[in-house]
């Protein structure tokens, strides 16, 4: 799930698409994902390795857990320990009654 979000977030699109239920989940079962030129080899690499059919093989699903995520060159420069204690800015803040 995470790999198809992060998939949409930064292609505008699901990674598995089709014009029925059916189409979709035939897709999904065949695994092939199109990645977009421009995304670049760590977002590749991070995407590829979340969407992997095998849940043995899974990116996050090895006894590393989450860490093996989080080791990526994808989010190279991101201090976990500030994303836990809430200490980055979001890019954008919502303003109440919009």
């Amino acid at each position: 799930a995470l790999g198809s979000l992060l998939y949409e977030m930064l292609t505008g699109n699901p990674p598995f698409n089709g014009d029925t239920p059916t189409a979709v989940y035939e897709k999904t079962l065949k695994g092939r994902v199109f990645y977009p030129p421009g995304l670049g080899r760590p977002t590749i690499e991070l995407l590829s390795g979340l969407l992997t059919l095998d849940v043995t093989k899974r990116l996050g699903c090895s006894d590393r857990g989450a860490l093996a995520v989080k080791e990526m060159e994808f989010f190279r420069g991101i201090y976990w320990d500030a994303v836990y204690d809430r200490r980055y800015r979001p890019p954008i803040l919502p303003v109440a009654g919009n």
